[in-house]
Formats: structure tokens, sequence, C-alpha cells
């Protein structure tokens, strides 16, 4: 609805002015939300075991074998789950809009630090898409905060509920 506004503005102001405007079908932000779940999930699937200590795998079953048996479910048995700390340093999260950040963040347990990042990409470059992936990457490297040897999980959600996650190694100061 932001284009046709914007064309309704536009024709207020020039007159004879002709527009072209292309609008797609809005799916619900709860439907989106349970796609990106479903897919950042399977994804993680993958992923976890090839990058968590393994002391870290059993550590999680048995919070999640407690999780299930107990029925309250507070904010802090929530993230008791499981800790990508332990096996990543930092956090390459899609900069998609301050919602997208903070439910990740969320979602994963990540303080304000992990988070100042995408945040700042954000604010300075925008919603860049598959782009602002490189940004956030490039703040980090800015601020001096890669080391040999860390490890970066970078978070990117799309078009398409697509989710595509990589771990990248630094491989010199």
């Amino acid at each position: 609805m932001v284009a046709v506004d914007l064309v309704q503005h536009l024709f207020k102001t020039y007159k004879n002015a002709f527009a072209i405007v292309v609008s797609t079908e809005t799916i619900g932000p709860h439907c989106l939300t349970k796609a990106a779940v479903k897919a950042f999930t399977m994804n993680l699937k993958v992923l976890v075991p090839k990058i968590l200590p393994i002391r870290e795998l059993p550590r999680f079953a048995i919070v999640s074998l407690c999780k299930s048996k107990s029925k309250s479910s507070t904010p802090e048995s929530a993230r008791a789950g499981l800790n990508l700390k332990t096996g990543i340093e930092h956090f390459c999260i899609h900069p998609g809009g301050r919602a997208v950040i903070d439910g990740l963040g969320k979602s994963l347990g990540l303080s304000e630090y992990d988070l100042e990042r995408a945040r700042m990409a954000l604010h300075h470059f925008g919603n860049t898409s598959a782009g602002g992936l490189w940004y956030v990457l490039g703040y980090m490297e800015a601020k001096k905060r890669l080391k040999k040897g860390d490890r970066i999980l970078m978070i990117s959600l799309g078009a398409g509920f697509m989710c595509n996650n990589c771990v990248w190694e630094v491989m010199k100061d």
C-alpha cells in the first residue's frame, strides 16, 4: 500500500504524470514468521552438530527434555536451550528490519553487543536485502572485532521464505 500512497501523492503534485504500480499479494506477518522460523530451524538442524562442541549437544538434549516435561513456559526457560555462543564468536545477522534483528536476537539469546552490528548496518544503509550482510561484516572488520580463528555465523533471510546460513572462519588478524 505504500507504493499506491506514494503514487497518489505524486499525482497531486504533478498533474500530468503517469505511473505504473506493481503490487504483489502480501502474506500476513504470522505466516511469514512461521515459514521463516521453520526454514531457520531446518538449517540449524544440519549446521549445529558441525559447529558446536560435543559437550553442548547432550546438554541441549537434557534441557529440551526437561522443558518438554515442565508445563510452565517462561522466557527464562525458553532461553535455556541451545547456546550457539559455545561454538560461534560472532553473529552476522540479516539487517532486514528492527523486527528481524530483535526476533533473531531474542530466539538465539544474543546480547545487544551481538546485535549492534546489524542495527548499525540497518541504521546507516537501510534494508539492502542480501547485500546488507556484507555491511554487517564490514562493520565487524572496521571495529577490529575479528581475530584469527574466530567463527562467524551468517544468517540471511529473503523472499520466498528463504533462509541461508553459513559459518566463516577468520583466517588472519
